[in-house]
């Protein structure tokens, strides 16, 4: 699908970064399309995986718990498959991941950052993890909001629960 461009469509897509967290978890951090920067060609999130491990790694074990996800102190963000959204200058979605996602999470990346379908999947060698048993689709979707400054919110799918915000020193 490709992006739409004017102001009212770059408000309503995303870019950014996804983790299939063990076991069944997709934790995505997006940041609205209006928010994204320029790198060569692609419009992408600023933040890094590794500035969004931090910061949940920030909340603690019993907080992650609490909501399904596997505490990340347990699991370093190089074993996890992982991903980024971009956007080309032309306002085309892809992804950049480590091919071996299955479909239906694949489904659930598109929807999360709006865009669906996203038909361009990219290897990249740096995202490519162990091979691992998928669950047919992720049970749980997890969104870090990528606010302006290097700030991040917490959200769940069901949106219950305390919102943790915090800011990103990790970049």
């Amino acid at each position: 699908m490709a992006a739409d461009l004017t102001a009212a469509g770059r408000a309503r897509g995303g870019v950014g970064l996804f983790f299939a967290v063990p076991t069944t978890t997709l934790l995505v951090a997006r940041q609205p399309l209006d928010l994204a920067v320029l790198y060569g060609d692609w419009w992408t999130a600023e933040a890094g995986h590794d500035a969004v491990w931090a910061f949940m790694r920030r909340h603690g074990a019993d907080w992650l718990r609490s909501r399904g996800l596997t505490p990340v102190r347990e699991v370093d963000y190089l074993d996890v498959p992982r991903g980024r959204v971009v956007v080309d200058s032309s306002g085309n979605a892809a992804a950049i991941a480590d091919a071996r996602f299955p479909p239906a999470w694949r489904e659930a990346v598109a929807a999360a950052f709006g865009w669906s379908p996203i038909t361009v999947w990219r290897r990249d060698r740096h995202y490519l993890t162990r091979p691992r048993p998928w669950p047919a689709a992720p049970t749980q979707v997890v969104e870090v909001a990528l606010l302006p400054g290097g700030a991040m919110q917490v959200r769940t799918d069901d949106r219950a629960g305390e919102v943790p915000t915090g800011r990103s020193g990790d970049r």
